[in-house]
C-alpha cells in the first residue's frame, strides 16, 4: 500500500512544474505557434501582360457633346449626359460616366466622341501607370463661346487634335475586402489643333490662348477630379472584382465570396496580395 502511495505521488510530481510547485497559483504556460499569413506575389511582367491583353479588348468613349442643343438658357447649351462610357474587357459590362463640359470664359468646350484608340499598362513606385491613345478619325474639340461681345467673332469652332493622350496613375489597395484605388491623378497631352489654329504655339489671339495648354490643364484637372470621386471609384472597383471573382481559380482563391486583406504594387512593379 505504501509502496502505490510513492508510486501516485511520484506520478502527480512528473506532470507538475517547477513554477506550480513553487507557487502553485502560477497556471501552466502553453506556447501557440504564430499564425502567419504570408503575402502571395503576381511579378511584374506576369500582371502587366495579362491586364494589356484585357486592355486591348477595352474601350473608352469620352462625349458630352450634343450637336441639338437642348439647354439654350445656359453656358452648357450642348451638353449630353451620361455619354462618357468605359468597358473592360471583351465581355465587360458596360459603365457609364458623367463629365461636365470645361468652362473657359466665355468659353464652354465639349468633348465630342473621344474614343481609345490604345491601352497599356505599367507600374512604378507603388502605383499603376495607364497610357491612354485615341484615335484620330473625328473633331475631338466643340467650342461654344457664350454671351460675351466676342463671340460674333470666334464663332462655334471645332477642332481636331493631333496625337491626344493620356497618362493615369493610381495607387490600389484594398477596403472592406474590395480592391480600390486612390491619389489618382490624370494628365492629358497633345500635338496640335487643325483648322488653321496650333494651340501649343505661341498665343496670337484670345482663342488660340484658350486653346493653349490652360484647356490641357484644365481637362486633366476635371479628369483627375472625376476619377477621385467616391462614385467614380465604386463603378470602376465594382468592375474589378466582377471580373477577379469570375477568373478567381488564377488568383488561388476557392471560395465563392472574394475577401482580399491586402492588394498593393510594391517598389519593383510586383502585385502583392492576400485574402481570406
Amino acid at each position: 500500500m505504501k509502496k502505490l502511495i510513492i508510486m501516485i505521488f511520484g506520478l502527480l510530481i512528473s506532470q507538475t512544474s517547477p513554477a506550480q510547485i513553487l507557487n502553485p497559483s502560477v497556471g501552466k504556460k502553453v506556447f501557440k505557434q504564430p499564425t502567419i499569413n504570408y503575402l502571395k506575389k503576381i511579378d511584374n511582367r506576369l500582371w502587366t501582360t495579362l491586364i494589356n491583353a484585357t486592355l486591348r479588348q477595352s474601350y473608352l468613349k469620352i462625349n458630352n457633346f450634343d450637336p441639338a442643343g437642348t439647354d439654350a438658357s445656359g453656358n452648357f447649351q450642348f451638353y449630353k449626359r451620361n455619354d462618357v462610357k468605359l468597358r473592360i474587357g471583351r465581355t465587360g459590362a458596360e459603365t457609364i460616366f458623367e463629365l461636365e463640359p470645361l468652362r473657359y470664359e466665355p468659353l464652354t468646350v465639349y468633348f465630342k466622341n473621344i474614343n481609345t484608340n490604345k491601352a497599356e499598362v505599367t507600374a512604378k513606385d507603388g502605383k499603376i501607370h495607364f497610357f491612354v491613345s485615341f484615335e484620330k478619325e473625328d473633331v475631338e474639340i466643340s467650342i461654344n463661346c457664350v454671351r460675351n461681345l466676342a463671340c460674333g467673332g470666334i464663332g462655334n469652332p471645332q477642332f481636331h487634335v493631333d496625337d491626344l493622350r493620356m497618362n493615369i496613375e493610381l495607387e490600389p489597395y484594398t477596403v472592406d475586402g474590395k480592391i480600390k484605388y486612390r491619389n489618382a491623378s490624370a494628365k492629358i497631352y497633345a500635338s496640335a489643333g487643325h483648322d488653321g489654329i496650333n494651340f501649343l504655339l505661341t498665343p496670337l489671339e484670345p482663342l488660340t490662348r484658350a486653346l493653349n495648354g490652360p484647356l490641357l490643364e484644365l481637362f486633366s484637372g476635371k479628369i483627375t477630379e472625376y476619377l477621385n470621386t467616391p462614385e467614380t471609384i465604386d463603378k470602376i472597383s465594382d468592375q474589378l472584382m466582377t471580373g477577379i471573382i469570375a477568373n478567381r481559380s488564377l488568383l488561388g482563391i476557392t471560395s465563392e465570396n472574394v475577401y482580399f486583406t491586402q492588394f498593393y504594387v510594391d517598389n519593383s512593379g510586383n502585385i502583392m496580395y492576400n485574402f481570406r
